[in-house]
């Protein structure tokens, strides 16, 4: 599940004015903290049931349960306490009793140990091997794509009533969109495969692998199969 999956009938974003959204921020939903310092108690409470509900869940919705044992495993972290987490948040802002009824509500919901939100692809993307490449030159991806688009150029050329053809142009228009996401994805794939320099970019850089948690045991196989892991999640990603 991802965030927005978790923001349906409960989801009070839009009651509230857009100054209370943060600027450059698209996901989740962060609050800009010079409106929340004016805000009055009601937008206030909104907000922050908000900001808490995008980014934490029910344990049930993203964690694996211990059958054996009894107890969720928190496989991505936590488990996160309501009033510590809106606490560390708002604290400096908000008065206590209001993150304190917010905490309860959340007490009431889930108890206090909450699951984080898993944000983007799930880890266990694979790469699909059925859509394997092989290029023997950088120039590989840009040659297929000049194909791809020459075919492409080639059905506008045909003839037929004036229905028929404006069906030929939507048709043509998914097909360039397709033919550029190809090409993103296969001039990814052959750095991937050919620069080790351009995959340390890749995990070093793109937030998905930088922040990615790992557990000291896991480190080696990660690191033997650290490039499959970037291009399953890139392949699915386009």
């Amino acid at each position: 599940m991802g965030w927005n999956d978790h923001l349906d009938d409960d989801d009070e974003t839009c009651n509230l004015p857009p100054e209370a959204f943060a600027q450059f921020v698209s996901h989740p939903f962060d609050i800009d903290d010079g409106w929340l310092r004016l805000a009055d108690d009601d937008q206030t409470l909104t907000a922050m049931r908000s900001w808490f509900r995008g980014r934490f869940c029910d344990p049930a919705e993203e964690t694996p349960y211990n059958g054996r044992e009894g107890g969720y495993l928190f496989v991505h972290g936590g488990p996160y306490d309501p009033g510590e987490v809106l606490s560390e948040r708002f604290g400096h802002i908000v008065d206590v009793e209001l993150i304190d009824e917010v905490a309860e509500e959340m007490y009431e919901l889930h108890g206090d140990q909450w699951a984080p939100v898993v944000f983007g692809p799930p880890d266990d993307y694979e790469f699909d091997e059925r859509f394997d490449l092989t290029f023997l030159s950088r120039e590989e991806p840009l040659r297929r794509l000049r194909e791809r688009l020459a075919q492409s150029q080639m059905i506008l050329t045909l003839q037929g009533n004036t229905s028929a053809r404006e069906l030929a142009e939507k048709l043509v228009f998914g097909a360039v969109i397709g033919a550029l996401e190809a090409f993103l994805w296969e001039t990814v794939y052959y750095w991937i495969e050919n620069d080790d320099g351009a995959l340390r970019d890749m995990v070093t850089k793109i937030p998905k692998f930088r922040d990615e948690p790992i557990r000291l045991g896991e480190v080696f196989d990660r690191q033997a199969t650290l490039k499959s892991h970037v291009q399953g999640y890139l392949q699915n990603v386009v």
